[in-house]
């Protein structure tokens, strides 16, 4: 694409939160996809410190690096001294204003009050529901300017909201979150991957990715482990409190078939989901974004080429369907989540056959994908408003 263009970040790098790694796969996607690229983010002073010291493309697992400059003020933003606490938005947009950017794009609600004044074209991506606070209100009245583009959000149900709220349809657009297809392009067989990860090659393998929480169905996944004794179930990911907390449980009801890994960098993730014979992900109804959550592990899942056992939540049926790339179970039904399971431990071809249909309907859904598509509908923007 011909545009030069920016993704302005407000947030500590590397952490292990799924925004972050989502901030960090799209502005690979907007390097590649761009004339030219540049990538800020506002840092708190002790990250900022150490950035130097951090390898960013290993942490994160991306295959190519991209100009990135980092600011120190993160640490000011909650201050109610308004100097203070702009520090960033300003030195930034007069950065993007010096550098002649053609285009802004970002998920921190705070910068078009200082880019779309100054008549840089800007779009914004929301993950969560409309509300009336001050942040998002501001934002709301912006839109009636032609620099501000418009709204990305991850789910038709999102847009939905927003248009309900009274924000115009033609400024919002869809664009589910996606998958680094290159982390998978060249991909293990499940041997190879076993091997690398000193998991028994000949054995059954459950493999869940992803944050401990209460409401992703971990209670679920350990009432079938406790039905299926001769599988083992990996839990991979979790912050340290949440991993002691389930270890506690797995501890107490004599699971020796689960092992909880915590933490790995995303660079390794892929070989974790190759190593399945079964991926699970049983988000529960009362996950506060379940109506509308686009969730990153979603497509890695399918992109890996194994079944995909899920929870039937509207938002994950927006891409999985029941029996022809999943196997779609009642959430918070420990029971249909248990008859769910055996359905997929106990039938290899139709593991196989889903896996088969996951892989090829995840095509679509690549950061690249994603980012062409925005781009696409930006530049019908700043076509028709002569931004």
């Amino acid at each position: 694409m011909d545009l030069k263009t920016a993704y302005v970040a407000n947030c500590d790098l590397p952490n292990r939160f799924a925004h972050s790694i989502q901030i960090m796969k799209n502005a690979q996607a907007w390097h590649r996809n761009s004339r030219e690229f540049l990538f800020l983010s506002n840092l708190n002073l002790k990250s900022w410190l150490n950035i130097g010291n951090v390898d960013l493309m290993q942490f994160y697992g991306l295959s190519e690096a991209f100009e990135s400059k980092f600011y120190p003020y993160r640490d000011l933003i909650e201050l109610p001294t308004a100097f203070l606490s702009e520090i960033y938005f300003r030195k930034a947009t007069r950065f993007l204003e010096e550098s002649n950017v053609d285009l802004v794009f970002t998920r921190t609600f705070e910068l078009p009050k200082y880019t779309v004044p100054r008549g840089i074209p800007t779009l914004v991506e929301t993950h969560g529901p409309p509300d009336n606070s001050k942040q998002k209100n501001n934002l709301y009245r912006l839109l009636e300017q032609d620099a501000l583009l418009g709204l990305v959000t991850i789910s038709e149900p999102l847009k939905d909201r927003y248009i309900k709220h009274g924000l115009p349809a033609e400024k919002i657009i869809v664009a589910p979150d996606g998958v680094d297809t290159g982390m998978f392009s060249q991909s293990l067989d499940q041997q190879e991957a076993r091997s690398m990860l000193g998991l028994e090659k000949h054995e059954m393998y459950a493999v869940y990715v992803g944050h401990l929480y209460d409401d992703r169905g971990i209670q679920e996944i350990l009432a079938a482990a406790a039905d299926y004794p001769s599988c083992n179930f990996l839990l991979v990911g979790g912050h340290p409190e949440h991993v002691e907390k389930w270890q506690r449980i797995v501890t107490e009801r004599g699971l020796g078939n689960t092992k909880l890994l915590g933490f790995v960098n995303n660079s390794e993730v892929s070989k974790y989901l190759w190593a399945a014979d079964i991926l699970m992900m049983p988000y529960s109804q009362t996950c506060p974004t379940a109506e509308w959550m686009s969730p990153l592990k979603l497509f890695e899942y399918m992109a890996s080429g194994r079944a995909i056992l899920a929870t039937n939540l509207n938002a994950i049926k927006e891409v999985l369907t029941d029996n022809v790339n999943a196997v779609l179970v009642e959430p918070d039904n420990a029971q249909s989540f248990i008859s769910g399971f055996a359905k997929l431990l106990n039938d290899s071809a139709l593991r196989d056959a889903l896996a088969t249909n996951a892989k090829k309907s995840v095509e679509g859904f690549s950061w690249d994908q994603r980012v062409k598509n925005i781009i696409e509908y930006a530049q019908s923007r700043m076509a028709l408003l002569n931004c």
